[in-house]
């Protein structure tokens, strides 16, 4: 019994712990403002949490394996929305997530402690062990989910934390547009878990799905699955696996990501991150292995990734590069393993690459070093190097190879050309349609008040948000009196969202499109506790962005976003706040709108094929469009002058926004489980 509670407190101690460093971090920042200090503090911090925490996972790892406990779920809490759909917090455990996160623990500890000296007396120092911290949540969240929602929360923090990190450098230009390639890519591919988990949700509603899986046969669980949403499911699992494990089509994103820190490469795109996709397919095994054809699949796409990756690694320029296309190319044969059954097999070759790419990573800077001295102390087996792929390559096919691996296969130029481009040609023009709406709306009321005085004229500048305003009250009665009119509002809601994606001028018409969007598809479904918890949560996240990035445009007026401006040295705080507001209207998790997205999800798919796939082609649209507006408004060039940091935000102004925000969500919470 002792031992048992002393597995789940550590176990649970091991999940918590950097989100209790990052909380803390977060509000030292109100608390310590000298720079030296703030980093002995933080270093210290870091220290004791990431030690706590691998003594943690050790202690609940051998407590596991003297007990001889099964694998199984363990439930925290559950919240009721409706009679058909709650929210379990549960967790899952078992061997390959015990040692996942033992794994994960040492090489986040190691990670701690080179970075001590790696970033020593760097201004940002807080910020990196901050998202760090955040990361090392997220990743233990995925490896201890019980459930697909929380596992979606978990892979959602990860993306959030690897964006931040690639544009740590935020006054590069090349940083930040890895950052947002990345980002673009996550947000896209994440639409096939949101997709899985809906259909969970529709054929397995609060079923311990893989809590089921270790008593019952997976065949008899999936039995009333027809064929067509097995594959459904299992495309939905593998499409967030290609894009975080950068697997073909989208593995050119990953070697450009390695222009943030060296540490944060090491511990993202060699060891943890890029695993976390072949991990979730470990967690997802009985679902998609009872696919029929789906294995065959997955190893095509396993083999043509490793051949490619191995390809491109041949012409990088650079040692990190290099390191990224071989973290790849292992990845591919990972899912090959899995194809072909061999789980075990997989999971300890994915721990061994781990361990591997942090190593190499970490002596990347010395590595030509490293690499000279093996190859004079080891002469034995240079015979091996005449059978090195370039020599087994035929002359004639050389240069065209090169051409070929140079640009990364042309992948990212094809899917420019097919998706991007076209998606983007779209949305300016539906953009171009509603300002000029908006601007013959604007003109015609100033023209019909021409004999008002001018001081009275600026209140006729409100007209299209007040023309809005009552359209979104009209649209919300018609909603309950015809409920043909639903489509009509989701159809205006998609438009929004391509409007607020095709804006280059302003970053207010960015943000308010978007905020319009999410409002129209919330009235759209006639939805109940689920629904207040989302637009409570939307609306305050709403207020806080416009209020920050108000504050913004009156001391710098934003007039392009096609540029990246580099705002964040004059508007550091502010810059955090509007992101903070920004995550929560786009669903980032821990905040009520997370909740509340999800819940609106699941009556979509209860209203038809047409509600599904248009909702989540909203909610993909308003995140790429508020982090590009982001991006654009605060990474990028460096300012030679001196900020004035008199104009940002003072420390007690931040700390009244983030207590209305919390209070906001907890009474959002309080309203919608009461």
């Amino acid at each position: 019994m002792i031992a048992s509670l002393i597995f789940f407190l550590t176990l649970l101690f091991s999940l918590l712990s950097p989100l209790v460093l990052a909380i803390i971090l977060g509000c030292s920042y109100f608390f310590v403002s000298n720079a030296i200090l703030a980093e002995r503090v933080t270093y210290h911090l870091v220290r004791i949490f990431f030690l706590l925490g691998l003594v943690s996972i050790v202690i609940a790892t051998f407590s596991w394996l003297c007990l001889g406990m099964p694998s199984g779920t363990f439930d925290l809490k559950q919240f009721h929305l409706s009679p058909h759909y709650s929210i379990n917090i549960r967790l899952f455990y078992d061997a390959y997530g015990l040692f996942f996160l033992l794994t994960i623990a040492f090489i986040t500890s190691l990670i701690g402690f080179f970075s001590h000296r790696y970033l020593h007396r760097d201004p940002y120092y807080r910020r990196f062990f901050f998202i760090i911290s955040t990361f090392i949540f997220g990743m233990n969240l995925i490896v201890l989910s019980g459930t697909m929602d929380l596992i979606f929360a978990g892979w959602e923090i990860v993306g959030l934390s690897s964006f931040l990190l690639i544009g740590y450098f935020w006054h590069r230009p090349k940083a930040v547009a890895a950052a947002t390639s990345a980002y673009y890519i996550y947000r896209f591919c994440d639409l096939g878990l949101l997709v899985s988990i809906l259909v969970t949700h529709f054929f397995w509603h609060d079923v311990s799905l893989f809590g089921d899986f270790l008593s019952l046969n997976p065949q008899s669980i999936l039995s009333h699955v027809p064929n067509t949403w097995k594959w459904v499911l299992s495309m939905g699992i593998v499409l967030p696996v290609l894009g975080k494990s950068a697997q073909i089509p989208f593995c050119f994103w990953l070697p450009r990501a390695m222009e943030g820190p060296t540490h944060s490469s090491a511990i993202f795109y060699g060891s943890l991150s890029i695993h976390a996709g072949v991990f979730l397919l470990i967690r997802t095994l009985p679902i998609w292995s009872t696919t029929p054809g789906f294995s065959y699949f997955l190893a095509a796409i396993g083999i043509t990734t490793s051949l490619f990756a191995t390809i491109f690694t041949q012409v990088q320029s650079n040692i990190k590069g290099q390191i990224g296309y071989a973290s790849i190319a292992q990845v591919g044969l990972m899912l090959v393993e899995l194809a072909f059954g061999f789980t075990s097999l997989a999971f300890f070759h994915m721990i061994g690459n781990a361990l591997l790419r942090c190593f190499q990573l970490l002596v990347s800077s010395s590595i030509l070093t490293t690499h000279l001295h093996m190859q004079k102390s080891v002469r034995t087996f240079g015979w091996l190097a005449n059978f090195s792929l370039p020599n087994l390559i035929p002359k004639s096919w050389r240069s065209t190879l090169y051409v070929f691996a140079i640009n990364d296969g042309y992948f990212e130029f094809l899917l420019h050309r097919l998706v991007v481009k076209p998606v983007m040609r779209g949305a300016e023009f539906i953009n171009f349609l509603a300002i000029s709406f908006l601007a013959r709306i604007n003109h015609f009321t100033i023209k019909q008040n021409k004999s008002q005085p001018e001081s009275s004229l600026t209140m006729f500048s409100f007209a299209p948000l007040m023309v809005i305003f009552f359209a979104l009250i009209i649209v919300n009665v018609a909603n309950f009196l015809f409920p043909q009119a639903r489509v009509l509002s989701l159809t205006l809601a998609f438009l929004l969202a391509l409007s607020s994606l095709g804006e280059k001028a302003r970053a207010q018409r960015t943000l308010s499109f978007a905020i319009l969007s999410s409002i129209f598809a919330f009235i759209s479904l006639n939805s109940g506790r689920g629904g207040t918890l989302y637009a409570i949560g939307l609306i305050i996240s709403a207020l806080i962005a416009i209020e920050a990035l108000g504050h913004i445009n009156k001391r710098f007026k934003i007039g392009n976003l096609c540029r990246y401006l580099g705002l964040f040295q004059q508007f550091p705080l502010g810059a955090n706040i509007l992101l903070i507001g920004i995550l929560g209207i786009i669903t980032f998790p821990l905040s009520a709108t997370f909740f509340g997205e999800d819940f609106l999800l699941s009556l979509a798919i209860n209203s038809g094929i047409y509600f599904l796939v248009i909702f989540h082609l909203i909610f993909v649209l308003i995140g790429i469009s508020l982090i590009r507006m982001y991006s654009f408004l605060m990474l990028g060039r460096r300012n030679n002058y001196a900020p004035d940091l008199a104009l940002d935000f003072s420390k007690s102004q931040i700390l009244l926004r983030l207590s209305c925000l919390l209070l906001g969500n907890l009474g959002a919470f309080w309203v919608a489980f009461r």
